[in-house]
C-alpha cells in the first residue's frame, strides 16, 4: 500500500497516493499495533503532500504526528 501511495504520487494522482497511504495507516494499526516503524514516514509523506496542495494545516497535524513517532 506504500508502494501503491508513492506510485501515485509520482504519476501526480494526489488524491488516490492520499487514500492508498491511509489506507495503509489503517493496516499497520489493526496488524501491528501503534509501534511500526513505518508509521512516521507515512505521516511525513502524508504531511508533504498537504503541504504541497496547500492544505498547511492537516500537513502540521500530520507532521506533528511524524515527529511524535521518532520519540
Amino acid at each position: 500500500m506504500i508502494a501503491e501511495g508513492d506510485n501515485f504520487l509520482s504519476q501526480f494522482f494526489v488524491e488516490e497516493a492520499i487514500d492508498s497511504y491511509n489506507k495503509a495507516i489503517q493496516y499497520i494499526l489493526t496488524t501491528f499495533g501503534g509501534n511500526n516503524e513505518k508509521l512516521p514516514l507515512i505521516h511525513k509523506k502524508l504531511s508533504f503532500i498537504y503541504f504541497k496542495i496547500g492544505d498547511i494545516e492537516t500537513a502540521l497535524l500530520f507532521g506533528t504526528h511524524s515527529l511524535g513517532m521518532f520519540e
